[in-house]
């Protein structure tokens, strides 16, 4: 049988395609999931370009290239080289993703409107959204309109689809006869087991065959056929609502780390200090201190003074030749002692700053040419 079949939008969004549909929902054959993926994608004519596969070696460059996630601002919390390898596959109304990180950090993400996000469980590690944990059973979603804290507590390989919500809504609809709305705050969800194992086991399969068949074109019709089959397994999975209560303390701790992440935003050539963040959000310092240690897993004073070191690195990869220099950058940044600052910055990159600086500049040079 036939998995990634090929119905029309137009059809599913009729009450005839919703009794179509009912009628011919698919089971999954397991063993055979993976090749019949690969057999319907990869042996029809390739006109249309649908993966990618990255990897990245800083922290702002896996930020840019998650920019269609919502990825608005990543800060590594773990000493050591960053490392991360991003597979993604764009289909007309979705997004798959499968990243693969090798250090903690800490991510702010606001969804472009109209858009929706699907973190399914992580298959290694640990992933909090705003100090929720994803665990085997569950998956976390959140919508547009606000900011989140997501945060990997060390290496994680973590998936997610990024959806249009009008097409969720309609496909939802004609699916099950009722419109699924996913809050734009965080929830978790927790569905039946086979329905989990269906939706993860064909991300899983298409990342598999995208590895396999890098860089490929394919044909419309098969993209179509995934991404209805993918948004019939989703569907699935969020029909039975979101669990547990979302309390009001929740959402007022959420609320604060929004803020508190805005606010560093709103200071690009410096970084205020807790008092002035406290002042300016009407917060008491110990619920900031106790909210940051729930989201962020570190307290506010360490959280700013890694964004302040990497502020630094960034303006030292992108330093001028004969203009930049470490004592300038770091100074600018508000770092007083610049040799006590080389120390801490070298436990936390792997390298002084002068090295950053040079192999920026030497990046500059070899654009520029003879």
């Amino acid at each position: 049988m036939r998995l990634l079949r090929t119905l029309s939008y137009d059809g599913i969004a009729s009450e005839a395609g919703h009794q179509a549909v009912c009628r011919h929902r698919l089971p999954v054959h397991w063993p055979n999931l993976h090749s019949q993926i690969v057999h319907q994608i990869f042996t029809v004519n390739r006109k249309m370009p649908a993966n990618t596969i990255s990897t990245f070696g800083e922290s702002d460059e896996l930020c840019a290239a998650l920019a269609e996630a919502g990825c608005r601002h990543l800060l590594v919390i773990q000493p050591g080289a960053f490392r991360a390898r991003m597979t993604r596959i764009t289909l007309d109304h979705v997004w798959l993703s499968f990243i693969e990180e090798d250090l903690a950090r800490i991510a702010s993400i606001t969804l472009a409107p109209g858009t929706t996000r699907v973190l399914l469980p992580p298959l290694r590690g640990r992933l909090l959204v705003d100090g929720r944990l994803s665990d085997s059973r569950r998956i976390v979603t959140h919508g547009a309109g606000q900011r989140i804290i997501e945060r990997l507590d060390g290496p994680c390989q973590w998936r997610d689809i990024v959806i249009s919500t009008r097409h969720l809504t309609a496909f939802s609809r004609a699916l099950t006869g009722t419109s699924i709305v996913v809050p734009a705050a965080v929830r978790l969800w927790q569905p039946t087991a086979p329905a989990l194992k269906a939706l993860a086991a064909l991300h899983s399969a298409a990342m598999r065959a995208t590895k396999t068949h890098p860089g490929q074109q394919y044909s419309q019709q098969a993209l179509h056929g995934l991404e209805q089959t993918l948004i019939d397994r989703l569907v699935e999975c969020l029909s039975g609502g979101p669990i547990g209560v979302y309390e009001a303390r929740d959402g007022r701790c959420a609320g604060i780390m929004a803020s508190f992440s805005q606010s560093t935003d709103a200071y690009p050539d410096r970084v205020p200090s807790v008092a002035h963040i406290c002042k300016v959000l009407n917060v008491d310092e110990r619920v900031l201190r106790r909210c940051c240690h729930a989201h962020l897993g570190l307290g506010p004073v360490r959280y700013l003074r890694l964004v302040r070191m990497q502020r630094v690195r960034c303006a030292l990869r992108k330093g001028s030749c004969g203009t930049t220099t470490v004592t300038q950058v770091v100074q600018r940044h508000g770092f007083g002692e610049v040799g006590r600052f080389a120390t801490e910055y070298r436990a936390l990159y792997g390298e002084l700053p002068s090295k950053t600086l040079n192999r920026g500049l030497g990046r500059l040079a070899s654009k520029v040419g003879p």
